[in-house]
């Protein structure tokens, strides 16, 4: 009987910590967006449209198009890219809330693999 009791107590007192381990319902990043951020060669901005599906995103340019994943207001996405130097993979990271996104890209492969750079977004007024 003791066992038992052991384990209902367990469970009772781990159940409400496991459900702060469940994501957090993603914000809502769908719209039309200019993302801006410093490289070495200056200041650059694309706009992108968004449309989302849960905690998943397509990020459209005109040249390209990349998968969001969004977890609570924690973002993540990568991109390719093809400069004078050659192909470039850069991961980011940010936040975000209805209105604006933010964080840190990294070169994981190319020409400038291991640098970081900031970028940030603001949705445009629809």
């Amino acid at each position: 009987m003791r066992t038992k009791d052991f384990f209902i107590f367990t469970f009772l007192t781990l159940a409400p910590l496991l459900s702060f381990a469940q994501s957090a319902e993603p914000v809502d990043i769908s719209g039309s967006w200019t993302m801006s951020s410093t490289t070495p060669r200056g200041e650059r901005s694309i706009d992108l449209v968004i449309t989302q599906n849960g905690s998943t995103a397509i990020a459209k340019t005109k040249k390209e198009e990349f998968t969001i994943t969004i977890d609570g207001d924690q973002l993540s996405f990568s991109r390719e890219r093809s400069t004078p130097r050659g192909k470039m993979t850069m991961d980011f990271k940010g936040t975000a809330t209805p209105g604006t996104m933010e964080g840190i890209s990294k070169a994981t492969s190319g020409p400038m693999a291991g640098r970081e750079m900031e970028w940030s977004a603001v949705k445009k007024e629809e």
